[in-house]
């Protein structure tokens, strides 16, 4: 821009003295001037309007005189839209692009700022989590969002993050953290996040910690204690809350809360909670801890504390059609080994079309077995059950006061117990090969 202006201005120059020299041009005459160069007075250059830079958006008006040149956008520029527009522009912008945006001009700055305070919910997807979470730039991230309600961070959290929510200062409304599938996520984070300011345990009423295969139950415990009495802590899908109706007994219920708290209504085996729960395909595999097993005779007093059966669930679609099932109820295929404490690690591909409450056999092939009348079923090796769940009401999916006291009192009578060296390291796998020698 500057070398066009003294290129214009060079030609005008040397075209007014030039016909200074060679007296009245055609177009009409020219004042007269002194013949001592000395004296000339140099002639005013005046230039049309501003040339607008090449590749650029903007236009460059000439300031007025006094006045001090201001950059302003043209009609096609991001910053000649609405503020409203450009708020809503930038609210499905990710957090780390609209950090960029907070260092590009006050105008994005100040849009950006407003944009993250008043940001309700985050949901981190994995195609994007490294860019929204850099480690070192956590605090300075969650301190933009002083308005959050709800964070999702999918399968992303670490101890580390949980470390800067302890101070009431950082997102300090903040109602619902979700981290399932954490694998990053352990103990230590739980009990960090334990240790939050007073007004934190009052506000938080949601944790998702479901698949965090570092974590266990019994570090959700303190948190019961510490955080209000409506706080909702979450290890298993949705679909598993509630009560089971099983073909076993008469009328059988078993009944499952969100922690993974379950309760059965028979006298023996029949509370406990869910150790963990993993993924092997497209079923689940749990392991269930007992704090009512009573040992068989002869077998070892540490049976009690080992003795963890588990099962394989699958959820079966609905396809509208009245097949059995209630109001609100879906149904799910439970697969259990007949033998044996491990849950199978599949259930038979097609599943099988069971009406509700219905069962059936399979060998260890995979075959279906008919039951046999007077024998029972000698070579069944897998029972698949499709139980009916009723899910339980928005208030209700925390278990009651009462059993989690009885399941803090076994926790800690077991922690005594592997303390004292009282109980088998390899207790649930040699119970399992205990009962398959004996079939």
């Amino acid at each position: 821009w500057g070398w066009r202006r003294t290129q214009a201005a060079s030609r005008t120059n040397r075209l007014t003295m030039s016909d200074a020299r060679e007296g009245p041009s055609q177009q009409g005459a020219l004042p007269s001037f002194p013949q001592n160069p000395s004296t000339l007075e140099q002639p005013r250059v005046v230039l049309g309007p501003r040339l607008e830079p090449p590749n650029q958006g903007s236009q460059l008006p000439p300031a007025a005189p006094g006045e001090e040149k201001q950059w302003r956008p043209s009609s096609h520029h991001l910053l000649s839209l609405p503020d409203d527009i450009l708020r809503n522009v930038l609210s499905f912008v990710t957090l780390h692009d609209r950090a960029k945006a907070l260092q590009s001009c006050r105008s994005l700055k100040r849009l950006a700022e407003l944009v993250d305070a008043s940001t309700l919910e985050v949901d981190v997807c994995s195609r994007s989590a490294c860019d929204i979470f850099p480690y070192r730039d956590t605090a300075a991230l969650f301190a933009r969002l002083h308005g959050l309600l709800s964070l999702d961070l999918r399968s992303h959290a670490t101890d580390t993050m949980l470390t800067f929510l302890r101070d009431e200062d950082t997102v300090p409304n903040l109602k619902r953290l979700c981290m399932a599938g954490s694998q990053l996520l352990t103990d230590a984070g739980l009990f960090e996040l334990g240790e939050s300011s007073e007004r934190r345990r009052d506000t938080l009423e949601y944790i998702d910690i479901t698949f965090c295969n570092g974590t266990t139950y019994g570090a959700t415990l303190p948190l019961r204690r510490l955080f209000s009495n409506n706080l909702v802590i979450r290890r298993q899908p949705a679909w598993l809350d509630g009560q089971f109706r099983t073909p076993f007994g008469e009328g059988e219920v078993h009944t499952y809360w969100a922690d993974g708290t379950f309760s059965f209504t028979r006298p023996h085996e029949s509370t406990g909670y869910v150790r963990h729960l993993r993924r092997e395909g497209n079923v689940l595999c749990d392991s269930l801890q007992y704090i009512d097993f009573d040992a068989p005779p002869f077998w070892p007093a540490w049976v009690k504390y080992c003795y963890r059966p588990g099962v394989a669930l699958q959820r079966v679609p609905s396809d509208g059609a009245d097949d059995g099932l209630n109001a609100g109820e879906h149904s799910v295929l439970v697969g259990q080994l007949l033998i044996g404490l491990l849950p199978p690690m599949g259930l038979p591909s097609p599943p099988p079309a069971l009406e509700v409450g219905g069962q059936a056999y399979f060998d260890v092939e995979g075959n279906p077995v008919a039951p046999a009348p007077d024998d029972g079923i000698p070579s069944a090796h897998l029972m698949v059950s499709r139980m009916p769940v009723m899910p339980p009401s928005e208030g209700h999916l925390m278990p009651p006061l009462e059993l989690i006291e009885r399941i803090e009192a076994f926790e800690a009578e077991m922690l005594e117990e592997i303390r004292q060296r009282r109980i088998h390291p390899l207790g649930e796998e040699v119970i399992h090969e205990a009962l398959l020698q004996n079939r």
